[in-house]
């Protein structure tokens, strides 16, 4: 494999979230509560970011953001050690779309089915309330165009 030509098709994203909207083709979509810290974008439209919230319900305000889009195999690398210590239902944010929030005590994931991608985002355990609001931060409708 030339090394070379693979990591021409990746792109280090600093702290901008212009910089970061240019790379991943898409609007705003974190909004005034959220940005991006650093992260990475691939021409394949995966992207994957280390995100910081001023949600004011969030205990700790860190999040890791991935877009994976379908049809596009990704190693996928989360560790869950029971499924049985999560709380999990599904929630209608703000923007219309509808997300699955899963919460344990020490961390808490919200997954989005779009129609072109998979979002995972991963939080430290929180509340129910700090999730759904943290959620409602997000358009995620302007992540399906």
């Amino acid at each position: 494999m030339d090394w070379n030509k693979q990591a021409d098709i990746w792109q280090d994203i600093d702290d901008s979230n212009d910089e970061f909207f240019r790379a991943v083709g898409t609007g705003d979509f974190l909004g005034l509560s959220n940005r991006v810290q650093g992260g990475i974008a691939h021409s394949s439209g995966f992207f994957r970011f280390i995100g910081i919230s001023e949600i004011s319900s969030l205990r700790n305000g860190t999040f890791t953001f991935e877009s994976r889009p379908k049809g596009i195999f990704f190693n996928v690398y989360s560790s869950i050690s029971d499924m049985d210590d999560f709380e999990d239902w599904i929630y209608e944010t703000a923007s219309g779309v509808a997300v699955l929030i899963a919460i344990s005590e020490h961390q808490s994931l919200i997954f989005a089915d779009l129609p072109n991608s998979y979002v995972s985002i991963l939080l430290p355990g929180d509340t129910a309330q700090a999730l759904e609001d943290f959620a409602d931060s997000i358009d995620f409708s302007m992540l399906m165009m």
